[in-house]
């Protein structure tokens, strides 16, 4: 929902983590804002780093997957969890930066 102004757009909804005020994320995630039941997930990373992390979180802060990218390596696939009524999922990307670490936070939706 691209024109609606209380919806995340297309891109990554950035929480610097380490960066000071006015400091911009270096770091990117695309992914579908809606996906199926099992469907593939592609991510894409822009501005990643060796030592990036991708976790997809359920609604209530669990763990539901977690990929480590490699250096040089700008995409995963997850598969959406196995849902039977609409479920919110958030897909985190952290990435050190400096002396601490950058998180950016996209929320995924998975239909039945």
């Amino acid at each position: 929902n691209a024109g609606d102004p209380g919806m995340p757009s297309a891109g990554a909804l950035g929480e610097n983590t380490s960066a000071g005020p006015g400091q911009p994320s270096a770091l990117t995630i695309s992914a579908p804002p809606t996906v199926r039941s099992q469907q593939a997930i592609r991510v894409d990373v822009g501005g990643a780093v060796a030592g990036l992390q991708l976790v997809l979180l359920d609604d209530d802060g669990n763990e539901v997957a977690r990929r480590n990218l490699p250096s040089g390596q700008s995409s995963s696939v997850f598969r959406a969890p196995a849902v039977r009524t609409r479920s919110q999922f958030m897909l985190e990307a952290t990435s050190p930066r400096g002396s601490g670490s950058e998180t950016i936070v996209k929320p995924i939706t998975v239909l039945p």
